[in-house]
This record gives structure tokens, sequence and C-alpha cells, in this order.
């Protein structure tokens, strides 16, 4: 049963063909089946398995066992890894999943292991902050407020731009692009205008690609 990997929620059979062949062949794995075959083997290794495919296969539940396992797994894994290389995890996957499903409210609080994993690695990093959220984390106040405060670094540099190549480099910023306020929004639009009123060499044209773009990828609405 570890023959599989799993993509978007859904359980991929290590190898498959055209004709419906499959191995292992999920699409024998009943909910029925899944109980009895726990029931049969009985131990933690099994059921860390069993439980893990019934939740990806059939939506069950996980026992706050098995939910702790992956904490442990997670960690485990992050050892001798950088914190970003948890995407690469399958356990922080499935612990995304759980999140997003809101089921993690039974070991919140009582799981040592999860607190470890928030307070003992570098939250601090906005790209593993980032990460966090997209997968469907919960961020702490304080962790939102330095988030939200090194964006706000990142977009009030506009203050200070005055070339239409420093403007550029702006507008390519993705992170400027996803978190800029609409009073810098505002003021982005004023600073377009100035520059491209003085300037009237190659790069303006450039620039106007660059800032299309950046309203095409904003989350204001431009007009």
């Amino acid at each position: 049963m570890s023959d599989i990997s799993f993509q978007n929620r859904e359980i991929q059979p290590l190898f498959s063909t055209s004709d419906g062949y499959e191995n292992p062949g999920i699409t024998k794995w009943s909910e029925d089946i899944l109980e009895e075959l726990k029931h049969y083997f009985s131990n933690d290794i099994s059921d860390f398995l069993i439980e893990t495919i019934s939740y990806l296969f059939h939506h069950n539940e996980m026992s706050s066992k098995t939910k702790g396992t992956h904490i442990e797994l997670l960690l485990d894994y992050l050892k001798n890894k950088t914190d970003i290389e948890i995407i690469n995890c399958s356990s922080f996957e499935i612990l995304s999943y759980l999140f997003e499903d809101r089921t993690m409210k039974d070991i919140f609080k009582s799981s040592k292991a999860y607190k470890n994993f928030f307070f003992k690695h570098s939250e601090t990093e906005i790209e593993i902050i980032d990460t966090l959220k997209k997968y469907s984390y919960p961020i702490s106040k304080e962790l939102n407020k330095k988030r939200k405060t090194c964006y706000r670094t990142k977009y009030e540099n506009l203050n200070d731009i005055i070339l239409s190549y420093s403007l550029s480099q702006y507008l390519k910023d993705i992170d400027i692009v996803k978190e800029i306020v609409e009073e810098y929004f505002d003021k982005l639009k004023t600073k377009f205008r100035d520059i491209i009123n003085k300037e009237s060499d190659i790069e303006i044209a450039s620039l106007f690609i660059d800032y299309m773009e950046f309203l095409l990828q904003s989350q204001i609405d431009p007009f």
C-alpha cells in the first residue's frame, strides 16, 4: 500500500495502463476493505497508512495519533533540510489538507510536536510564512504582523524611485503585486505618469508593458 503517491488530494497508483490496469489496485480499496485490513493488521504502522489512505480516498477522519505521526514525520524530514523544503514532504501536504478541512482541533492545543514546529523553525522568514499561509497552515497574529511589515517596507520603496528602470524593477516584484495597498497603488499611478512624461527613451516602452502586467495581476481594481 505504500507504493502510491498523491496529487491534489487524489491517490495515484505506482503503475497504471490505458486499459485500466493498476498496481496497486487502488480502485478496490473500498471503505469496508480498508477497515477490514486495519483490524487484520492491527498495529501502529498499518493504522497510520490505512487511516491516511482512507482520509485521502474516502474523506474519513484520521485519529489524533495518525495526525501526530504526520507532524513527527514532518519534523524528522526537516532535520537535514531547509525549512522551505517542507513542500517536498508528503506529510506537510497531508497536514495542509487537514488544516484546510478544519480537522486539526483535536491536536492543535495538545500536540507538543506541533507547537515545537511553529516555534522551533524559522517562521520569521517571510518565504516560509507565505508557504505556510498558502498551504492553509494557521499563522499567528505576530507572524502576520511581521509579514505585513516586510511587505509594507517593500512597496513603500516607491517613494524613492525617480527613474524608469527602478520603477520597472518595482513593478516586476511579485510580492509588491500581491500585497500593495490602495494608498500606494494611487501613488504608483502618479509615479508612473510623472516618469513617462519626463523620459522618452526606449525603456519607456518596456515600462508600459511592465505596468500593464502589474495591473493585470494586482488584486486592486485599477479603474
